[in-house]
């Protein structure tokens, strides 16, 4: 959820993402980190630092306390008054007389063009003596310390704000050269003009230079020495984007700006110069760390403050759709995080600001010795008391990065001002949907480990590293081709309308995504695995259903809960929906993504507390198909140790488990079939076996392989069914493979299906013949058969062999006669087979009365 942001940030020349209650201002902006914080004697050459521990942070180590720089700045040419027409809802930027313009020109007696925002004193505590466990105002520093609070030393975040706006005169040739030129500026003014000493000599200079800068994860700065640098600095710009002719403060006067890297937003780097020169024995006194916010007319963005500053601290990779990365993902989820303005527990745990436990135990389950209570757990409110859990997904191990994938559970019961979304009202008044409380699920990858943070690497390896689950469920969603700002819904942002089709738990989206799709109608879904700027990402970003907005970016469909109006699932497993897959990696160069792990793991909520605590049971060990549910895209069974079932999948009894084509996209480039996916593809690994009790039914479709690997088993009862659709092909090792299907007629290959044998490389039944029995059931004495689809010369070629249910033949002889004599034979039900020369096979069971 949103940080609360006094005014947000106008919309860039591209798309934007979410804009404000006020027209042309968005909640989403571009952010631009760069190696300013890798050093050579502390990063290895595969970019992971030698003894290095997480809780140490990049820049600053985030714990104890830390005093910031703020300056603000701006243009001295920025001097042209600019009335709105009030109906057209634009923030008057250079009005000063309207109240709703966040950084007047003058402001409570400044001198013009030396205010501060109007926000500018409601961002930070100044003191440390502010600090409480029990606070609840929206401050950035107030939101740092309630999130380390589990920490024997919470962050203690303050800030001391450079009492005047310092300008520097905008010029074409500077504006190419960047957003560093110009805060080199503002520094040099401070440093050389008297006024602006005066004002740098009234701050407190112990207070801003209290640790040594950069401890890069190697060592705690939190009580380390001053080193003549500032600890961090914040330059905030008067700066509203655009170009001449859009009408922002600064058209005309910054042409070329709105194209220079972090224009659309801020980037995660200061410039460094000295703002104190040396005198006698006192060091001259520097910038070096901290990070500039360039569209910053609205003042200091408190979602824009916890992205960047997440950058600096543990070189923060983009999730959650920051900048459109996706990295060497497919598919991309909102959520929370600090680069979204928010929180997760993989973050709190990663910086040392709350254990990973659960109601007083430990939230890290490895595997199925690591459950107590059976597995059953009290899952507390998450921000309030730090409780989480992570659960190590099986077959996830990484052996480039030595990290596993994990789902993470947090419970949100939205007892935190820090849990409450900002706005309301969405345009024109118009109500946004309320978001339950609930518990949030999500699968990480972010690759690296607390004692092996993996430096600034971490931020291309976990770029697009958290996918969050929607409790709404997973489905094949299709643009209509329609789009409308409905009403003014979302600000002024487009809206595209999705059909939506057939539950797709493993392979669908939802409307909690960012919804790939060749949106130009250009042929190709736009992909690049850039971990800063992800803009060549093709993405349909905020979706309407059958007409109507879903809102389902804001997260209202994200949390699993209890009760009548909870969604129809409160279960997270193989068969639940969305599944519980690992997240994928995507080969461009092939075209497709890695195999998703299918595994024991799942999670069901059994019940809640008074306080809203949430009751979860965790198994590593289920490996049961409960309900009927559909499996796409490439995935892959492995072996499960200690199923209490003896399976590694198992089809329930009355369940149906379809393996067939998604019908969403998961390739950028057309197929064979000149849609943009691939077909189905699911392996039974060596040592796993694939299970159908009676009653259960497997059916692959078309476009669907369904491959046993050599050593693994597909078993199935009698009663139960494997029925290959046109198109499908079931593809198994040994003939005594295959038999082991066709033993009780649980085999049903349909005309276009295929069973292929690998050791005699036959393909078994592409049934274009039939068989026919009759009467059938059949009191005697004999029963006749028919085959249909095959020449009479041919037919005349085929054996038959009447079965017995454990393979015992009691008949057999050539088709030339086709009947066949049951006198003698007890009632019950037997196999016809017959058998044509080269191994193709057809049954029908045959039901004898007495």
């Amino acid at each position: 959820m949103l940080l609360a942001a006094g005014y947000a940030r106008p919309a860039t020349a591209q798309e934007m993402i979410f804009r404000s209650p006020y027209a042309n201002f968005s909640n989403v902006f571009n952010c631009f980190p760069n190696g300013a914080y890798r050093t050579a004697s502390t990063t290895s050459a595969s970019g992971r630092a030698a003894s290095a521990f997480s809780e140490n942070g990049v820049a600053l180590t985030p714990r104890g306390e830390l005093r910031v720089l703020v300056i603000y700045a701006g243009f001295t040419n920025d001097n042209v008054e600019h009335f709105v027409d009030p109906s057209a809802q634009n923030i008057p930027y250079n009005n000063d007389d309207d109240p709703r313009n966040p950084w007047p020109q003058t402001l409570n007696g400044s001198a013009w063009g030396e205010s501060l925002p109007r926000s500018a004193a409601a961002n930070f505590y100044t003191s440390a003596s502010q600090f409480s466990p029990s606070a609840t105002d929206q401050t950035l520093s107030n939101f740092y310390y309630q999130m380390s609070q589990f920490n024997s030393r919470p962050f203690k975040l303050t800030a001391l704000n450079f009492p005047v706006r310092v300008n520097v005169t905008a010029t074409n040739s500077l504006n190419y050269a960047g957003w560093d030129t110009y805060s080199s500026l503002v520094m040099d003014r401070i440093r050389t003009e008297p006024a602006l000493q005066a004002h740098m000599a009234g701050l407190s200079r112990a207070a801003l230079d209290a640790r040594t800068n950069r401890p890069q994860y190697l060592s705690d700065n939190s009580l380390s020495a001053p080193d003549d640098k500032i600890d961090y600095t914040i330059i905030i710009w008067r700066y509203a984007g655009g170009s001449p002719g859009t009408g922002g403060p600064n058209s005309g006067l910054t042409y070329g700006l709105e194209n220079v890297i972090g224009s659309g937003g801020g980037y995660a780097a200061i410039a460094n110069n000295t703002l104190i020169e040396a005198t006698g024995s006192t060091p001259a006194l520097t910038t070096y760390d901290g990070f500039t916010q360039c569209l910053g007319i609205g003042g200091i963005d408190h979602q824009l403050f916890t992205h960047e500053f997440a950058h600096t601290l543990y070189y923060a990779p983009h999730v959650n759709g920051n900048n459109g990365v996706s990295g060497d993902k497919y598919y991309v989820t909102t959520g929370n995080s600090m680069t979204t303005g928010s929180i997760n527990a993989w973050e709190r745990w990663f910086l040392g600001w709350a254990p990973l436990q659960c109601n007083g135990v430990s939230g890290d389950l490895t595997d199925a010795p690591a459950l107590v209570s059976g597995g059953r757990y009290r899952l507390r409110d998450f921000i309030t008391t730090g409780d989480a859990l992570r659960i190590r997904l099986p077959n996830t191990y990484n052996p480039a990065t030595g990290t596993y994938q994990y789902l993470w559970l947090e419970n949100h019961q939205k007892l935190s001002i820090w849990d409450q979304r900002q706005w309301t009202q969405g345009g024109a008044g118009q109500p946004l949907p309320v978001i339950p409380a609930g518990m949030m699920a999500y699968v990480e990858d972010m690759r690296q480990n607390k004692n092996n943070p993996t430096g600034w690497n971490g931020f291309d390896e976990g770029a697009n590293g958290l996918k969050y689950l929607s409790a709404a469920g997973h489905y094949d969603l299709a643009p209509t081709g329609t789009s409308s700002t409905y009403n003014n819904a979302l600000w002024g942002n487009l809206i595209y309308d999705f059909s939506q089709g057939a539950a797709n738990p493993t392979g669908g989206q939802s409307n909690f995504m960012f919804l790939r799709g060749d949106k130009d109608y250009d042929g190709q879904i736009d992909y690049t695995t850039a971990a800063n700027g992800g803009g060549a990402n093709e993405y349909f970003h905020f979706a309407a259903l059958n007409g109507t907005p879903t809102y389902g970016f804001m997260g209202n469909d994200a949390r699993y809960r209890l009760g009548a109006a909870a969604p129809t699932t409160t279960r997270l497993a193989m068969d639940s929906n969305p599944a519980l897959v690992s997240t994928p990696s995507f080969d461009a160069g092939q075209q497709r993504m890695a195999p998703m792990q299918l595994s024991g793991v799942s999670v069901q909520l059994t019940g809640s507390g008074p306080d809203g605590s949430l009751y979860v049971q965790v198994s590593f060990t289920d490996t049961d198909i409960t309900r009927s549910t559909r499996w796409t895209g490439s995935l892959r069974v492995s072996p499960v140790p200690g199923t209490t079932n003896g399976y590694d999948v198992n089809v329930l009894s009355g369940a149906r488990l379809s393996v067939n084509r998604s019908g969403t996209p998961n390739r950028t480039t057309p197929g064979p079939l000149r849609d943009f996916i691939n077909d189905t593809y699911l392996a039974v690994a060596g040592e796993a076996q694939m299970h159908l009790e009676t009653g259960a039914a497997l059916v692959i479709g078309s476009g669907s392989t369904v491959y046993v690997e050599n050593g693994g088993r597909l078993l199935a009862e009698a009663g139960s069914v494997v029925r290959i659709q046109a198109g499908g092909l079931l593809s198994v090792k040994t003939q005594a493979e295959a038999e082991a299907l066709r033993q009780y007629d649980q085999l049903d290959i349909q005309p276009g299906g295929q069973l292929q044998v690998r050791d005699n490389q036959l393909s078994i039944i592409p049934r274009a013949a039939g068989l026919s029995v009759y009467p059938n059931p059949t009191q005697g004495p004999q029963v006749r058969f028919e085959l249909t689809g095959v020449p009479a010369a041919e037919a005349a070629t085929y054996t038959y062999r009447l079965l017995t249910p454990y393979g015992q033949p009691v008949r057999q002889g050539h088709c030339a006669q086709p009947r066949v004599s049951l006198v003698g034979l007890p009632a019950g039900t037997y196999l016809l087979e017959l058998t044509r020369p080269g191994g193709q096979r057809l049954t029908r069971r045959v039901q004898v009365n007495p």
